[in-house]
C-alpha cells in the first residue's frame, strides 16, 4: 500500500512564492545534473569501448575484471574524487598486491592509468556536477548544506520529495509567510545537515548526501505542530485498487517519521535513503514550531482554519 499526500486542509490566502522558487530551482538543478551525467555517461562508454592490451593489462595488475564496466566504474571513481591525480597514486599503490609490484609495475599501470583518462577527459565535462552539489560529512560547508539539499540522484528522487513538499509547504508558507517559511527552510536545511554530520564522525568513509527529504520532514512536522487536527488529503493504491482519503495532520506525520525512526535505529542501513536527515528534520521542524511558533499554533487554534 502506498499513500500521498497532496494537499493540507487550508484555504489559499496568497501566492507561496518560495515554494513555488524552491521547486523550480529544484528542477533546474536536476537538469542540469542529468545533462552531466550523460555527457559523462558517453565519454565513459567511448573511453571504455576498445579494450586494448595496454588497458586489458592496467585492470589485470590491478586485480579488476577486464571489462568496460570495470574500466567505467574505475574511471568514474577517479573523475568523482576530489583530487583526481591524488587518487590515482593511492589507487595503484593499495591495488598492486606486494612491494615488488608497486616497484616494478607500479611507473607503468600509473602512466597508463592517467593516460586512460586524460583520454576520458578529451570527450566529459571538466567537473562532475552532482558531486560539485552534494554535502561531505566532513566539510561543514554551509554553502554544500543548502545545495546538497537542492540537488537530487533522480528524476523519481527529486519529484517524490517535491510532492511531499508542495502538499505541505503551501499551507506553511501561507501561515507563516514566505520570509519566516524562508528562514525556516534555511534552519532545517543546514540543522539536518549537521546532525549528519555529528552522526557521521564515527563512519571511516562517510557517504555524501543530497535531497530535499530532511527540509520536507522538518516542513511536515512544523505543520503537524501549528495545526494537528487539520485534514491531510491523500491517494493510495495497491496494484489496481485506489482511493482518496484524509487524515489529521499529527497521525499524517506521525505514521511517516515514526517509520523513518524506527528504521533508522532498529535497521541503520536505510537502503540508501539518508534516514539521519529525516528523522533530524522532523525533529527540528517539531522544535522551531515549539520554540518559535507556540503563540502562532494558539491563534490558528482559535481561527476559522482549525
Amino acid at each position: 500500500m502506498f499513500f500521498f499526500p497532496y494537499r493540507t486542509d487550508l484555504p489559499f490566502r496568497r501566492i507561496p512564492f518560495v515554494t513555488i522558487i524552491v521547486c523550480l530551482v529544484c528542477v533546474l538543478i536536476y537538469a542540469a545534473q542529468a545533462e552531466n551525467e550523460q555527457r559523462m555517461g558517453r565519454a565513459l562508454a567511448i573511453s571504455c569501448a576498445h579494450e586494448t592490451l595496454d588497458l586489458r593489462l592496467t585492470l589485470t595488475k590491478l586485480h579488476l575484471p577486464v571489462r568496460a564496466a570495470s574500466c567505467q566504474k574505475l574511471l568514474y571513481s577517479i573523475h568523482t574524487a576530489a583530487d583526481p591525480q591524488a587518487f590515482m597514486a593511492d589507487y595503484v599503490n593499495e591495488h598492486l598486491s606486494t612491494t615488488r609490484a608497486r616497484r616494478t609495475d607500479g611507473p607503468f599501470v600509473a602512466q597508463m592509468l592517467r593516460q586512460t583518462y586524460a583520454g576520458f577527459l578529451d570527450d566529459a565535462p571538466p567537473r562532475y556536477l552532482t558531486a560539485d552539489l552534494w554535502y561531505k560529512p566532513r566539510s561543514w560547508s554551509p554553502l554544500h548544506m543548502v545545495s546538497g539539499v537542492l540537488a537530487h540522484g533522480s528524476w523519481t528522487h527529486l519529484l517524490g520529495n517535491l510532492f511531499f513538499f508542495i502538499a505541505f509547504a503551501v499551507g506553511a508558507e501561507t501561515v507563516l509567510g514566505s520570509g519566516r517559511f524562508l528562514l525556516v527552510l534555511l534552519a532545517l536545511a543546514l540543522g539536518s545537515q549537521a546532525v549528519y554530520s555529528l552522526a557521521s564522525l564515527a563512519d571511516a568513509k562517510p557517504l555524501p548526501t543530497l535531497g530535499l527529504s530532511g527540509v520536507v520532514m522538518g516542513v511536515m512536522a512544523l505543520w503537524a505542530f501549528l495545526m494537528p487536527r487539520a485534514r491531510v488529503h491523500c491517494f493510495a493504491w495497491l496494484l489496481v485498487l485506489y482511493r482518496r482519503f484524509s487524515v489529521p495532520a499529527w497521525l499524517f506525520v506521525l505514521w511517516y517519521a515514526g517509520w523513518d525512526t524506527w528504521t533508522l535505529f532498529a535497521d541503520g542501513s536505510g537502503g540508501g535513503i539518508n534516514l539521519v536527515a529525516h528523522v533530524s528534520g522532523a525533529a527540528i521542524g517539531l522544535g522551531i514550531g515549539a520554540v518559535v511558533f507556540s503563540g502562532l499554533r494558539r491563534r490558528l487554534a482559535q481561527s476559522a482554519w482549525s
